[in-house]
């Protein structure tokens, strides 16, 4: 199948909070979510390229630690178990962070960013690096338009924007100091989130400008349309 006939499908958004409230009744699981997530991501990310890396063993860990906590009614959080993207300027102790650049190929810092331990430790389930361009700044790093690849998916945070516009994550993280979350959103059809400066603790992200913000991008069912939808 070629890039631009995978790209043309229509994506199923995948809302977390809506699952979520089948965890506990047994419905469905951390585990199941996970599993429809990385069946989206090996069916789309070849024309998407989204990611840089992924983990899905150690997902699969941290989704079932939720599964058994939900069913033991001991959810650490609203997004315990929930599948997250990271971009790759946010630094992970458990996979590279090479900042779109080739300067940086494989290079670790081997501790998780403030950001990222937070999510740890509400029980979010880190499923793999997210592109970004080289230094969250200009340069593209091959991500493209889930809606039509002859089309950018906008920057700095590109990879997360398409793979949550794509159906491959319910949220990804970004940053942005100008428009590198809102404007990645609105190209790729999602929401994005950049809070007040300061607003979440930016320590062990590498794009250095004193104004950059750590947000988020995510989706919801309700308000999800294909951009080629839009009037």
């Amino acid at each position: 199948m070629s890039v631009v006939e995978s790209a043309a499908k229509t994506f199923a958004p995948r809302p977390f909070l809506a699952a979520s409230k089948q965890f506990s009744a047994g419905a469905d699981s951390p585990r199941a979510y996970l599993e429809r997530c990385l069946a989206a991501i090996s069916e789309h990310e070849p024309a998407v390229g989204a990611f840089v890396t992924t983990q899905t063993e150690a997902a699969r860990k941290a989704a079932d630690a939720a599964t058994r906590r939900w069913r033991g009614g001991k959810a650490l959080s609203a997004i315990d178990g929930m599948p997250v993207g990271i971009k790759d300027i946010i630094e992970t102790y458990d996979m590279p962070t090479q900042m779109g650049s080739p300067l940086f190929e494989g290079w670790r810092g081997e501790r998780d960013a403030a950001a990222v331990h937070a999510l740890r430790a509400a029980g979010a389930v880190i499923v793999g690096k997210t592109v970004t361009t080289e230094f969250a700044a200009t340069h593209p790093r091959g991500t493209r338009n889930p809606h039509d690849p002859r089309r950018t998916p906008g920057g700095s945070s590109s990879g997360s924007a398409a793979a949550v516009a794509a159906g491959m994550l319910p949220a990804a993280l970004g940053t942005q100091v100008v428009g590198s979350i809102l404007r990645p959103a609105s190209f790729c059809g999602c929401v994005g989130f950049k809070p007040s400066v300061g607003g979440i603790n930016r320590g062990g992200s590498y794009d250095y400008f004193s104004q950059s913000c750590t947000g988020v991008l995510a989706i919801r069912q309700s308000i999800w349309r294909s951009p080629s939808t839009r009037r």
